[in-house]
């Protein structure tokens, strides 16, 4: 028997791509909840050409007054209908046609039934204002469609694709009227628009990935280390600075130590640099014998020489981080490649532009009590900058679709008021993986602390990070 809110995955025999059953213990009882893959998922488009008449394009006085209805369709799929005004706004009704999947009422996960869908009608005029699919039990992820403004595209409807805050895909053309969506499949509209969006997203791994398996490795032995300013490990395990290579002292060690930590435990003290390097010398010495050299870590890479910036680099040590992140995921491309890789030809940064430009600030729905949120326009990738804090989430959800068993290591960077100078000086380190729920996680370590991603997000919004891509290694093979 599993312990209490733990959860296994098993799946179905159904088909070859098959329905995922992820049971978890609530209380005393055992519930299971059926996970869809994107092509299994119970369509309501029979459920919707039926009702058109009576909830779509009857009177909106009308449907409000409509009391919820139960459907089946010809598969024996039970459908809920109903109607409702939008949380943020009496100017609008929803109408919801909800399947009876399965019971999605865990209070430690954020879900909504897998195909839901629904219309949005203005009150006044009772016009159609746009739909919105939820193929994933993930509220995050959605499709939006709406109808053409302009005369131009009359017989067109829009589509936009959702990741959390970003949109992946916005004001994708494509040649259906809306009021055919009424009654069309998910599958009809992913084929109608397959070309031109990535309809991946909507089925992410379920594994226990080796980003998941490094980070409880990293998270059971954190503890062995304190915070402690310039410090980090050499090459040979031993606690120094970064700045001189000299060692660090008992004195500084113990001082630095928190309430609950025994000093026979503790090996040395780590600030954020040093940390992301006591990862990449778990990786590398379990197989090299030894870790990464600190002067190496410190070599220049591509990064501008200005005339704005030139007065600065006597005195400061500007592109610290994004060198000594850059060098430390060379270092262990090079182990996985069994020979010499440099950062400027090692392809590790990222630096793709997965998202639509947005240009404007994004308005996101939260909840009733906040209403509408304003999200920065998102800026795309910036050279040696990386992207914006902001859109963190989405950005990784997305680079861990597209290259999985992958963790990040990244160079925070802030612009200061006095000079606006953008020093590199932060190293982070993040770990993105999906449950057996598909539920996306994201672990985030800075100064050997895990801090949770909605606090980081927050503290950093108005920063910029630069990631590097690290393949996580195999099983066995990551000792820190």
């Amino acid at each position: 028997m599993p312990a209490p809110n733990s959860t296994a995955v098993k799946k179905s025999t159904e088909s070859k791509e098959s329905v995922v059953t992820v049971e978890t213990v609530a209380g005393k009882d055992l519930k299971a909840v059926r996970l869809y893959p994107l092509d299994q998922i119970p369509d309501s488009a029979e459920i919707r050409e039926a009702i058109t008449a009576s909830w779509f394009s009857a009177p909106i006085e009308k449907v409000i007054k409509k009391a919820p209805e139960l459907h089946t369709d010809s598969k024996g799929n039970t459908f809920t209908v109903s109607g409702k005004y939008a949380e943020d706004s009496r100017n609008i009704y929803t109408i919801s046609i909800v399947p009876h999947l399965t019971d999605y009422s865990f209070p430690e996960h954020n879900l909504i039934p897998q195909g839901t869908w629904i219309l949005y009608r203005r009150v006044d005029t009772g016009a159609p204002l746009s739909i919105k699919i939820y193929p994933r039990e993930n509220p995050a992820l959605s499709i939006s469609l709406r109808p053409a403004s302009q005369k131009a595209y009359s017989g067109k409807s829009f589509i936009d694709i959702c990741l959390f805050n970003a949109y992946v895909r916005k004001d994708i053309a494509i040649g259906v009227p809306f009021e055919t969506l009424y009654h069309i499949s998910l599958l009809r509209l992913k084929s109608l628009s397959q070309a031109i969006i990535p309809w991946d997203l909507f089925n992410p791994p379920r594994d226990n990935s080796s980003v998941k398996t490094m980070s409880r490795i990293v998270e059971n032995l954190r503890y062995h280390l304190v915070r402690l300013k310039d410090g980090c490990f050499d090459h040979d395990g031993k606690p120094v600075h970064i700045s001189s290579s000299q060692p660090q002292t008992e004195a500084e060690i113990t001082a630095s130590m928190n309430i609950d930590q025994i000093r026979s435990e503790i090996i040395g003290g780590v600030d954020s640099a040093g940390f992301a390097k006591w990862i990449i010398d778990g990786m590398i010495r379990p197989i090299a014998g030894q870790g990464t050299v600190i002067e190496a870590l410190k070599r220049e890479t591509d990064a501008p020489k200005t005339h704005f910036i030139r007065p600065y680099l006597d005195t400061e040590n500007v592109f610290f981080g994004l060198d000594w992140i850059r060098n430390l995921g060379a270092a262990a491309l090079s182990l996985n490649l069994n020979r010499t890789v440099y950062p400027d030809s090692s392809g590790l940064d990222v630096n793709s532009c997965p998202f639509a430009l947005t240009g404007a600030a994004i308005p996101i729905n939260t909840n009733a009590k906040t209403g509408l949120l304003k999200q920065p326009a998102f800026l795309g990738y910036q050279r040696y900058a990386g992207y914006q804090i902001s859109y963190l989430l989405p950005l990784l959800y997305y680079f861990t679709l597209v290259e999985p068993d992958h963790f990040y290591l990244a160079c925070v960077s802030t612009v200061s008021s006095a000079t606006e100078l953008r020093m590199y000086d932060r190293v982070v380190v993040f770990f993105p993986y999906f449950d057996g729920w598909g539920e996306f996680h994201v672990d985030i370590y800075e100064n050997s602390e895990r801090i949770p991603i909605a606090e980081f997000i927050e503290k950093n919004k108005d920063a910029y990070a630069a990631f590097v891509r690290v393949r996580a290694p195999e099983a066995g093979l990551f000792n820190p």
